[in-house]
């Protein structure tokens, strides 16, 4: 059964960083991805009491929002790993920060409005 995703139909930058990351484990999983890059039982070692599975499901979305991206090491680890994007790894900087000067993404919702709009 698919959910719906959760939308705030807002232009504020932190309406829209809610959107990306405002679930359950999403800011966390960043916290740790922040400290670079990361296979998933690492991620799981530091996010214990989050399901394997919410952890999945979480990794997916970043990823698809282009926040996290996963690679495979050269041999011979050959093990995948997830890391920030570069927009991922600018938002967590800025996350501690106030609003203002939090680029938004942009996306389809985004383009063509005022800068203003995107708080840039």
């Amino acid at each position: 059964m698919a959910t719906k995703k959760r939308t705030y139909n807002d232009l504020c930058g932190l309406s829209h960083a809610l959107e990306l990351v405002g679930e359950r484990w999403a800011i966390l999983i960043l916290r740790e991805l922040s400290y670079g890059p990361k296979r998933f039982t690492d991620i799981r070692s530091g996010l214990p009491a989050a399901s394997p599975n919410v952890l999945s499901q979480r990794l997916r979305e970043l990823e698809a929002h282009g926040i996290v991206s996963r690679r495979t090491l050269a041999p011979p680890a050959a093990s995948k790993v997830y890391e920030l994007t570069e927009w991922g790894a600018s938002w967590c900087r800025h996350s501690g920060r106030s609003a203002v000067g939090l680029r938004v993404r942009p996306t389809s919702r985004t383009r063509g409005t005022s800068a203003r709009a995107r708080l840039q």
